[in-house]
């Protein structure tokens, strides 16, 4: 992930992100005034297709909750092809939008 971020936006790594920040690491690209976070995750074996595409869309919404903009990457190790392969997305919140998620709705009586 390192590299390929690297190598596509120019970015390096800053820091670490404490769990519950909403990413993994901070990133500086070149040109942006502030740091973009980046979230990633693996996946093992994807035989089909359809875990990196749903946990992409996850990792997409979860560096959307805490940031305006970031990078979201997913990695799976074995493919139906059987090579790895690696997405990194640029996510972007509309302006309209102050959460990426929105509030659970809860079950109960309204007062």
């Amino acid at each position: 992930m390192a590299l390929l971020v690297h190598e596509l936006e120019g970015a390096e790594l800053q820091s670490v992100l404490p769990i519950g920040s909403g990413s993994d690491y901070l990133v500086r690209v070149p040109g942006a005034s502030t740091y973009i976070q980046l979230e990633v995750s693996g996946i093992r074996l994807d035989v089909g297709g359809n875990l990196s595409t749903t946990r992409l869309h996850q990792k997409s919404a979860q560096v959307l909750t805490h940031a305006r903009v970031g990078f979201a990457s997913v990695t799976t190790f074995s493919h139906l092809a059987g090579a790895a392969r690696s997405w990194l997305h640029y996510v972007k919140r509309p302006r309209n939008q102050q959460n990426a998620v929105k509030p659970k709705k809860t079950k109960g009586k309204k007062k």
